[in-house]
């Protein structure tokens, strides 16, 4: 995985573009195959959205109403329940029939105790 390095050209459709400038592009659609890179770019929107709002208040609702999708953070929601359903049934297991199972491979609780 690669940190901060140049992958886009970002070019102003009206007005000159600065060539010294710096821009981070962010994306926002469903069509792309890492969701938390996606969950990350909206956050990020909606952080840009909430902060500009006094500046830009029709930019900031057309921003929210585009990519503040209720389905979204519906599957967000289920998938956070499903997981702690999971911990809640490894956590109801009795310590001595936890001792006569395997280890889960690429489980880590604590991982996932931190997204909560």
């Amino acid at each position: 995985m690669k940190g901060l390095y140049k992958r886009y050209e970002v070019k102003k459709i009206v007005g000159k573009t600065d060539p010294n400038a710096d821009y981070f592009v962010l994306r926002l659609d469903d069509g792309g195959s890492d969701y938390e890179h996606i969950h990350a770019c909206r956050m990020a929107m909606m952080t840009y959205a909430d902060e500009y709002k006094c500046v830009n208040p029709v930019l900031a609702k057309e921003i929210i109403e585009k990519y503040d999708t209720p389905d979204y953070w519906n599957k967000i929601s289920e998938l956070k329940s499903a997981l702690r359903a999971a911990l809640d049934y490894i956590d109801a297991l009795p310590s001595d029939v936890v001792a006569t199972l395997p280890v889960m491979p690429g489980f880590d609780r604590d991982w996932v105790e931190d997204m909560f």
